[in-house]
């Protein structure tokens, strides 16, 4: 497990493969070199990759980045958009995707680990999108998000802007 503490550096260089930055949300990411890793097969060895801190065993390489400082701020980014402080309430959620002439259902069920689970599904024309999250609200933004991705979300990414 990395420290937030502990820079780890190449053996022999003063290069820093890994540190950990704390962000606004009081969240906390790993940013690193997969060296440190032992450079495992689903990580590109010239990369930079970030996670959540503490590191957890069996870590998964997700979007690679050219530089420490991209992935930085991709993790600061990361944090901002997923952040629940910043999330929309449901109805407003909701309200949102009715303007866009989105037609939704919502629903909540035990997952297999026990942790409730809440479901979006809706549709606009062919356009078809199914979301979950851990609360409601973050089922509905990324409902919202969805609706987005796919252009189809009026007043995106806030209204007025």
């Amino acid at each position: 497990m990395i420290h937030p503490s502990v820079l780890v550096a190449a053996p022999g260089s003063s290069a820093v493969l890994a540190y950990v930055i704390e962000c606004p949300t009081r969240n906390r990411y790993a940013v690193y070199n997969p060296a440190v890793l032992g450079d495992p097969t689903d990580h590109w060895p010239d990369k930079w990759y970030f996670c959540p801190y503490p590191v957890r065993p069996g870590i998964v390489g997700g979007e690679p980045y050219d530089t420490a400082a991209d992935a930085q701020q991709a993790a600061l980014l990361w944090d901002a958009l997923h952040d629940p402080a910043t999330y929309s309430t449901a109805e407003d959620s909701l309200a949102r995707l009715r303007r866009s002439g989105w037609s939704m259902d919502e629903w909540c069920f035990a997952g297999p680990n026990g942790r409730t689970i809440f479901r979006v599904d809706g549709y606009n024309g062919e356009n078809r999108i199914h979301v979950s999250g851990a609360t409601a609200g973050e089922a509905w933004h990324r409902a919202v998000e969805a609706a987005a991705a796919r252009g189809m979300l009026d007043e995106w990414p806030r209204p007025g802007r």
